[in-house]
């Protein structure tokens, strides 16, 4: 199996380049995913033209600490058995560190989307360093993180779960529609600080409930009977819609319908 070195183009972003243990997991990471995109799969036996390329690579993405570590080597794969070597006993602590950022993550009631990003950020840097972590016990991870501002699409996830298997990726996806539709109504026009929680995936009608709750408000400056202004004091704008039922006009009552006085009057 030959490697597609022509079609490589690694370029580390500036926080990815090697200094030590710290970010030896993401930097494996990044660097193992570049090779795979030329045709790199695990466990193949590499020519001594690709470890030598791969040894390039290398050596271009690291600071001076680990390249002197490497001095003596050619071989990219002779590399990264030094590199592991070298650092894989720090990466507990780092994993710790990881682990440490993961649990105190919470989300505040913001940006729904910006939350799962960060979240997902952290369960990768924890396996960056090799350690291991369960679907279902980064689910219950993730629902504590956001139990405190979600707390009653906690509780429906929950109940939910009790019946149904949920994998990781359907829960984030149920948690971004529920709190991107939340952060909608909650920018409306009309009422910017009114919460209307809408919950398309538990409680359709609550949702549509909160629809009706919408259009009332959007029409209530345009009924045409509005409160009294001052006790004892009709709305002048209601005045307009009273049809008369001598004449047949609008804007005056029967009691003062200047045809009924002509009539009970007459001449004098």
């Amino acid at each position: 199996m030959n490697l597609r070195w022509d079609q490589l183009q690694w370029k580390p972003h500036k926080d990815h380049f090697l200094r030590g243990s710290q970010d030896w997991g993401v930097y494996k990471n990044e660097l193992m995913f570049d090779l795979q995109s030329i045709g790199y799969v695990k466990g193949i036996k590499l020519t001594n033209l690709d470890k030598a390329n791969f040894g390039s690579m290398i050596r271009r993405s690291v600071t001076d600490n680990p390249r002197r570590i490497n001095e003596d080597l050619s071989s990219g794969s002779d590399m990264m058995k030094l590199l592991n070597k070298t650092y894989r006993q720090s990466s507990t602590i780092q994993a710790e560190n990881f682990f440490n950022d993961l649990i105190e993550l919470a989300y505040d009631g913001g940006n729904a989307i910006d939350f799962v990003t960060k979240f997902r950020v952290c369960v990768r840097d924890f396996k960056s360093t090799g350690q291991e972590l369960a679907d279902n016990i980064t689910i219950l991870i993730f629902k504590r993180a956001v139990e405190k501002r979600a707390h009653r699409w906690h509780y429906e996830a929950s109940h939910t779960s009790k019946t149904e298997q949920w994998s990781l990726e359907e829960l984030f996806n149920d948690f971004i529609s529920n709190y991107s539709l939340k952060a909608f109504h909650n920018t409306n026009k009309y009422h910017p600080n009114r919460d209307f929680r809408v919950n398309n995936n538990f409680d359709n009608k609550r949702g549509d409930k909160a629809n009706i709750r919408l259009g009332q408000i959007e029409n209530r400056g345009k009924l045409a009977f509005k409160p009294k202004i001052n006790q004892g004091e009709k709305n002048p704008e209601s005045k307009n819609q009273v049809v008369c039922y001598i004449c047949g006009k609008t804007g005056h009552y029967t009691n003062n319908c200047h045809s009924k006085r002509g009539t009970t009057q007459g001449p004098h």
